[in-house]
């Protein structure tokens, strides 16, 4: 007798709908572990020779935006609930055409800390001066001036919002290392007047001069020019 076939489960769900409240009850659905958990028990049960290829999706033709699927885009099998998890929010967020409220989504991300999903919606919507406090809160400097670079020439504002984080962190070496970077980056590509730049700078009457003196008398002297 043939092996009973294992029931569709939400990892093959060929997505047609265009409705806000489908795609957002999905993206929920996918960020739940507990119920990642009990699809990856199913195909457990089903047998282990399930495949995309082998389960037929439900009714309704081919995807419109999304197709949901057991294998990564590499190809490689999921594992476990957490991987499928990221594997099946993400291919829902970022289909060719999507239909979920954005908005509602950050909160399900933020909710389920689901951190890719998160910077993923907050680049999509142009949230940059989120992206930019994201990584401000969890202490990666670096990235914070990788996405200032990326995105400050699109919105201006990202440079003050940075060099403000940098100028009232505590004093250290490379602190100040971070503020002369980014002031040389301002004042090679004219992105804010000086008195906005001492006035960020004022702030914080711990901050040395010598951070800024050097800010400071370049512009003094193509004034004289």
């Amino acid at each position: 007798p043939s092996r009973r076939r294992a029931p569709p489960t939400r990892s093959v769900m060929r997505i047609k709908s265009r409705s806000k409240l489908v795609w957002n009850t999905l993206i929920e659905l996918c960020l739940r572990e507990d119920v990642a958990h009990q699809d990856l028990q199913s195909r457990h049960k089903g047998g282990k020779g399930d495949s995309p290829s082998s389960t037929p999706p439900r009714a309704g033709g081919e995807p419109h935006g999304a197709s949901l699927s057991p294998r990564g885009r590499a190809g490689s099998a999921v594992t476990n609930a957490k991987e499928l998890v990221e594997r099946e929010t993400t291919a829902l967020l970022e289909a060719s055409d999507p239909h979920y409220d954005s908005d509602h989504a950050i909160v399900l991300v933020q909710q389920h800390r689901f951190t890719a999903g998160l910077l993923f919606l907050y680049e999509k919507r142009k949230m940059y001066h989120m992206l930019l406090q994201y990584y401000m809160d969890t202490g990666n400097n670096r990235q914070v001036l990788i996405a200032c670079r990326r995105y400050g020439k699109r919105d201006k504002n990202l440079w003050a919002q940075v060099l403000a984080y940098f100028c009232h962190r505590e004093d250290s070496a490379e602190n100040q290392k971070m503020i002369k970077q980014i002031l040389k980056y301002i004042e090679d590509e004219n992105i804010l007047t000086p008195t906005t730049v001492l006035q960020i700078a004022s702030k914080n009457s711990n901050l040395p001069l010598s951070v800024i003196r050097g800010y400071i008398v370049s512009h003094v002297e193509a004034e004289e020019r």
